[in-house]
């Protein structure tokens, strides 16, 4: 087994995106947590990256909230493919920024749900909305063992044996 690169301090990596998303396959810069956007550009540029995935949205730490949404509407006027992985509870404000405007703005929303094949076959998932009749036209309900399915599967390997590199 080949030695794996350590990425626990790492800001910048690249890599080919694995997500099943517009941008699957593409050669990516990967971003841990926010960084200035003239590096990443520059990263992205000399690595001859087409996608930047940006990973550890978390505005609340420091209420960084003002300079996630320069740095995102600021990449994705630059019109590179945009992947931010973010939380559920941050859907709304993700939506006020108006980041749906964007064709190259690829949302990925991320619901963590520990032991998720040990529930059992009666479990189900469901995008509701934040009210009755709110936002949404209705509510999308299905058997979690379908959102589980194989088709849908990206085994923890896929993120680390895929030749990335840390980016100095």
């Amino acid at each position: 087994m080949k030695d794996k690169p350590n990425f626990n301090d790492v800001k910048f990596f690249v890599g080919e995106e694995v997500e099943h998303t517009v941008a699957q396959g593409e050669t990516t810069l990967f971003v841990a947590g926010w960084q200035p956007v003239e590096e990443i550009l520059s990263r992205a540029l000399n690595e001859t990256c087409t996608h930047i995935h940006l990973c550890y949205f978390d505005p609340d730490r420091f209420d960084q909230w003002k300079l996630w949404e320069e740095l995102l509407l600021h990449l994705c006027d630059n019109g590179v493919k945009v992947t931010l992985e973010f939380e559920v509870k941050y859907c709304e404000d993700i939506f006020k920024m108006g980041l749906h405007d964007y064709s190259n703005f690829i949302p990925v929303i991320t619901a963590v749900l520990p032991n998720s094949s040990k529930y059992n076959f009666n479990t189900a998932f469901k995008i509701a909305d934040k009210g009755f009749d709110q936002t949404n036209e209705g509510t999308w309900s299905m058997q979690l063992q379908d959102v589980l399915d194989k088709e849908h599967f990206i085994p923890w390997s896929k993120y680390s044996d895929g030749g990335d590199k840390p980016v100095e």
